[in-house]
Parts: structure tokens; sequence; C-alpha cells
């Protein structure tokens, strides 16, 4: 993608869908006056205006199914203009959307997983209540396979989200009809694609290190929901390294050594698919 229409088309549409992904776990009925709900429901309002008279299902309490629609309207829109101003063949920009979004999907996910599987169910933190929400169905899922309390247990459901990945990747594949040499070939390639996926997550939560390090000398406030889940997501990870390596001289290396931990699991990991893969 390197025009720049292309990318900046790209960067619109992400924005729009995630809004339209994250309205589907507010319901009518679980709707609480909050500001998550609130600038959730106003950026995507005015485009499900527009669909609800063509698709309005009423088969789930729980969950609000009629951004289903917009989304893969706007994500087949999207491949058809990137298609349009990059000169590819139509179908190779659509599967290539619909791949990227599944990617996107993928990566939410399990850091979504990894985040509420590491919080206290105690906490009240309305950040986390969505997520909680966000990651219902796949827990309930497996717990009919396995019965666990809401725990660092929730990680189980990672293997879960991988195979659903791989399949789904692999059903574009049929569905594009994209001539793959073999199904094998085809599968394998996602799973070692979506265990890539999910090694780049340390990247993020190095992010989150950083921030964390400099609010510390910011001093926020404390009671801000987004503070607290800050806190919540780099406390699992310098906690450890805390204990085994104190304070030297008032200044706290964790996150550095944190930083460099991840860095090397990242680094390493990738290395191992690649000699997987030959």
């Amino acid at each position: 993608m390197s025009n720049p229409l292309v990318q900046l088309i790209d960067i619109l549409c992400q924005i729009i869908l995630v809004f339209l992904f994250l309205r589907i776990f507010i319901s009518p009925r679980g709707r609480v006056f909050s500001p998550i709900h609130a600038a959730i429901l106003q950026c995507s309002d005015p485009i499900l205006r527009l669909t609800r008279n063509l698709f309005n299902p009423r088969w789930s309490k729980t969950y609000d199914l009629a951004p289903l629609l917009p989304i893969l309207l706007l994500l087949a829109l999207q491949g058809g203009l990137v298609a349009i101003l990059s000169g590819e063949r139509a179908y190779i920009s659509e599967f290539y959307t619909f791949s990227g979004f599944l990617n996107t999907l993928f990566q939410v996910y399990c850091t979504v997983i990894i985040i509420t599987s590491l919080t206290p169910s105690y906490v009240a933190n309305p950040i986390i209540s969505f997520l909680r929400l966000m990651v219902a169905p796949p827990v309930s899922l497996l717990k009919k396979f396995v019965q666990f309390r809401p725990s660092i247990w929730e990680l189980l459901v990672l293997p879960l989200l991988l195979l659903f990945y791989v399949l789904a990747q692999t059903g574009l594949v049929l569905l594009f009809t994209l001539g793959a040499e073999s199904m094998e070939g085809v599968v394998t390639n996602y799973l070692f694609g979506g265990l890539g996926l999910f090694i780049d997550l340390s990247l993020f939560f190095i992010v989150i290190i950083i921030i964390n390090a400099f609010m510390s000398w910011l001093n926020p406030d404390p009671y801000n929901p987004l503070v607290q889940l800050i806190g919540m997501m780099s406390y699992p990870l310098l906690a450890p390294i805390q204990r085994v390596l104190p304070s030297l001289g008032g200044i706290d290396f964790s996150p550095i050594v944190a930083i460099l931990l991840l860095q090397f699991l990242n680094g390493f990991g990738h290395s191992l698919i690649q000699q997987l893969q030959l």
C-alpha cells in the first residue's frame, strides 16, 4: 500500500470497523451510562441508521448483531476502492481486505483475553467490564468442555482463538478461490501466521510498559479507568522482576528489563517459527 490515498482509506475504514465491531457488545438491554458506551454509540449510530431497515436481527438479547451487515459492506467497499486505486484484481484486493480484518480481530481478542485473565474479577473498572463482555462468547464456549472460574485459566481460550483464526482464513481462501496448491499448505501457513501475530503482541505490551513508566513520573489521577487499566496490564509483567531486582538508588529498572525480555521473546519466537516452517 504505497499509495497515500489507499493508506488513508485503510486507516479510516479500520477506525469505523473497530467502532462497529465494538457496538456488537452494547445491546439495548445492556446499555449503561458510561463514556465508553457513549463514544461507541455516537460513532456507530449514523451508519447503523442506514442499514437497520435491511438487517436488524432480534435473536440475541445480549449482543447487537445489526453491525454485522455494515461491517461486511464496508469491507467489500474498502476492497473495491483499493482495487480501483492500486490496479489490483478485485478479488485479490477483497481477499486481502477481509484477511487483514481477521488478523486485526485475532490480535485484539488475544490481547483482551490476556488482559482479562490477568485482572482480578473483583476489579470495578468500566473498561475491564466491557472487555469481559467481549470475550464472554469464546470463554463460554470453552467452559462447555473445561470447567473453570474466571482466572488465569482463561488463557486456555487462546488456542481456541487460533483454531477459529485458521479456519476463518482457510475459508476465505476457499471463498475467493485463490488457487492454493494444497489445503494442508494453507492451514500450515495460517497456523504459523497466527502464531506470529500472537508473538507480535509483545510489542503492544512494550508500549504499555513505556506509557506506565511515563505515568509514574506524571502522577495522573489514580481513579481514571484508563490509568488503572494501564497499571493493571503492567503489574503482572513488572512485579516478578521487581521481586528479583529491587530498585537501586530509588530508580526502578524493572521496565527496562521487561522491555528487553519482551524484545528477546519476540525475536526468539519468530526465529523458532521460521525454523519450524523449513
